[in-house]
């Protein structure tokens, strides 16, 4: 079975440990690292948080490092869950990372139910990440809701600014762009506060920049990103 990583991670190679601003939440980034690396007890974690917690950093993280230690991972959105074929065979993947399952339909909710059924007997582990704590997904299915306290559950709390501040700088350092702190002013003040939108900024300035040879200047920053 190969890696299933979707492409669209492959514009993310900077949410990485290294570039994820830990803040208050230590402990969940430390439990996400030792599971990536099949290190300590725990085969199965749940972080709960709002968007622009990190969750999904964490979560491509995780995949990341797994998969450089030569592990067999998933990284599988859960919108993308329509089926118990769709899970089909995940259980003898290293890690499985799922998110956002808040948005779970009923029969996906059976799907996820038994991939961790299953994923529990073949040793593969699980990482997932959902808007709330489970108990409050709204989820249909008590038995999964039961299923997701099955490791600890890890509540992420939206970085405040001054933490999307020092993100953004660590997001721009990991892509090898130099910029300046008033370009990175700039884009915190001129964009949403939230990491995915300001790391898609990121990448889109990588390329430009690439392309024209161009270092990033408040102007530059302006055309391409139609600010």
């Amino acid at each position: 079975m190969q890696q299933q990583i979707p492409l669209r991670l492959g514009a993310t190679d900077d949410m990485t440990f290294d570039t994820f601003h830990e803040g208050a939440v230590s402990l969940a980034v430390d439990s996400c690292y030792r599971l990536a690396g099949a290190e300590g007890d725990e085969q199965q974690l749940f972080l709960a948080g709002p968007s622009g917690s990190g969750k999904t950093h964490l979560l491509t993280a995780s995949c990341t490092r797994a998969s450089s230690l030569g592990q067999r991972i998933a990284y599988v959105p859960a919108g993308s869950i329509r089926q118990r074929d769709d899970l089909h065979g995940l259980e003898m993947m290293d890690l499985v990372c799922i998110d956002d399952v808040g948005t779970l339909g009923n029969e996906a909710q059976i799907a996820v139910f038994s991939l961790i059924n299953d994923a529990r007997q073949q040793g593969c582990r699980l990482l997932f990440a959902g808007a709330d704590t489970p108990a409050h997904l709204g989820l249909g299915l008590p038995d999964l809701v039961s299923r997701f306290t099955w490791g600890p559950v890890y509540q992420l709390a939206r970085l405040s600014d001054e933490e999307v501040r020092r993100a953004l700088v660590l997001r721009a350092a990991a892509l090898g762009l130099d910029i300046s702190p008033e370009v990175a002013e700039f884009l915190f003040l001129r964009q949403p506060r939230d990491l995915s939108v300001l790391s898609g900024s990121l990448n889109r300035l990588l390329q430009a920049a690439a392309v024209d040879k161009r270092r990033l200047t408040i102007p530059f920053v302006k055309s391409v990103l139609g600010l």
